[in-house]
């Protein structure tokens, strides 16, 4: 059954935590690290901004990122 508000105290604010990656190589010149490639891993879990309880993407129907 998908949520819409939070199971335990009822608020319906969140945190959504995600991953992101970077891929990077080392610069020959100057030995700085430079990223060349940014890609996201996932949300990693979904936080009730009120009462910390964790959800995953699942308990949702849709997440909207505007």
């Amino acid at each position: 059954m998908k949520i819409k508000k939070c199971r335990k105290c009822g608020g319906d604010n969140f945190i959504i935590q995600e991953t992101i990656l970077h891929e990077a190589a080392l610069c020959l010149e100057d030995k700085e690290l430079t990223v060349y490639k940014e890609r996201t891993g996932g949300i990693e879990k979904i936080i009730c901004k009120n009462c910390n309880t964790d959800y995953s993407e699942e308990d949702f129907s849709r997440i909207n990122f505007r």
